[in-house]
């Protein structure tokens, strides 16, 4: 028992580790290498198969939540709403600790027993309070005697409103050389005249020869300001996620408490 002990608080720590490294580099340069998953895949693995070796009570099932959470880690990624180096990190999780170890006493009374779903739901709950910084920058705009949002005439007060935790305005130099902002408008023909049209998406496909091709035609039309939303570091947010697993999954338990 105490060698499976020792085992677990290796695999979490190598995680950690892995996790906390990665963040920094997504952070800095919003990019991490394929290197850092090549090399941490075989460990990760490696580890988790000494501990089945040593418990094989549960390798059915081990081996059904991995196949899950890498399927769950994959389908996101595919569909453009985070990036790869989200999708690797948490496959790396399913390799390493792909079953909430039954060693393990969550403090929340229900939680999900597949450990990357409580790292992903975890992230992705933390993740939704960026929303307060992009609210904070347009209050701040509104009570400095600012209009947000009053360059669209096509919105009224109900569109308006959710729009104050979805985007903001940077000067388009801002928007030109952060590569981590993603244009939330458009520009729309309309009677042979450019219309700003308000365009939100929650994918992260955004090249950088439609960024060039906005730029350039912001500067032709002198627009110097353009509403943004900011790709969310969502690696960062993971890597909170797993660090706090052990209290359980805080999306999921308060549904489950209720509903069990």
């Amino acid at each position: 028992m105490l060698i499976r002990e020792t085992l677990l608080y290796a695999r979490m720590a190598f995680i950690a580790s892995i996790y906390i490294y990665s963040s920094i580099l997504d952070l800095k340069y919003r990019e991490v290498s394929d290197d850092t998953w090549i090399l941490s895949y075989p460990i990760g693995l490696s580890l988790l198969a000494l501990d089945l070796t040593m418990s094989p009570t549960h390798i059915t099932e081990t081996i059904l939540f991995m196949i899950l959470s890498i399927v769950l880690a994959i389908i996101p990624a595919f569909l453009g709403l985070y990036g790869g180096g989200d999708a690797k990190a948490l496959i790396l999780l399913a390799l390493t600790i792909p079953r909430y170890p039954d060693i393990c006493k969550p403090v929340l009374a229900y939680t999900t027993p597949i450990t990357p779903l409580t790292c992903f739901n975890n992230g992705i709950l933390l993740a939704l309070t960026t929303s307060i910084y992009t609210f904070t920058v347009n209050l701040k705009t509104l009570l400095k005697g600012g209009n947000p949002f009053s360059e669209f005439t096509n919105l009224n007060l109900l569109k308006t409103i959710p729009l104050y935790l979805l985007c903001y305005k940077v000067p388009l130099k801002d928007f030109a050389e952060k590569n981590y902002l993603y244009p939330a408008e458009s520009l729309e023909v309309v009677n042979g005249k450019f219309i700003r049209r308000i365009r939100i998406t929650v994918a992260i496909d955004y090249d950088s020869k439609a960024k060039l091709e906005i730029l350039e035609k912001y500067r032709e039309l002198k627009i110097d300001e353009i509403y943004v939303s900011f790709g969310i570091p969502l690696l960062f947010f993971f890597t909170i996620g797993f660090i706090i697993a052990p209290i359980g999954d805080i999306l999921l338990s308060p549904i489950l408490n209720i509903l069990l």
